[in-house]
């Protein structure tokens, strides 16, 4: 029934469940919040992968997304702190937008590459032989930001 719940029916009967008390006394009155938010998510991922001559090799990754919701991360996570104001039954339809993590351009581009090594000296060879560079190039596209007017207080003075 609860978050920190317990059951009432016998001792044992529905381990590990504890009996007649929760499982942590400190957090026996949790109640859950549902808001009845959501959100909808389309994206398109785009990948090319090639291997050149002389040890080269790349991936190039792209996607495109678009994240729309009514109450990102259930309104308590800090991308939108005026959130758990706002997200009561009947209220959502004026939320909706752009969710607060929507990046949505994404490009990625990685290489390897393995140096060649050619020496007759056999230890020198095992010193340097095996070596790869590689690097990773991104972009991305930022978040939204939205303005939003609400009624906290500081030391009695409104902040808007």
């Amino acid at each position: 029934m609860q978050v920190n719940g317990y059951q009432t029916a016998c001792q044992g009967c529905f381990a590990p469940f504890p009996y007649l008390e929760p499982a942590d006394p400190r957090f026996a009155a949790v109640t859950q919040f549902s808001t009845g938010a959501n959100s909808h998510y389309n994206g398109l991922q785009i990948t090319a992968m090639k291997r050149l001559s002389h040890g080269l090799q790349g991936t190039v990754n792209y996607s495109f997304s678009r994240c729309m919701d009514t109450v990102s991360n259930g309104g308590f996570l800090p991308f939108f702190a005026a959130g758990i104001l706002s997200p009561l039954p009947g209220n959502l339809a004026r939320d909706y937008g752009p969710c607060d993590y929507d990046i949505r351009h994404n490009f990625n581009a990685k290489y390897l590459y393995q140096l060649p090594t050619k020496t007759k000296d056999h230890w020198l060879g095992y010193a340097l032989s095996g070596w790869q560079l590689s690097g990773t190039v991104f972009w991305h596209s930022g978040i939204p930001f939205t303005v939003v007017s609400t009624p906290y207080s500081a030391n009695g003075n409104g902040i808007v």
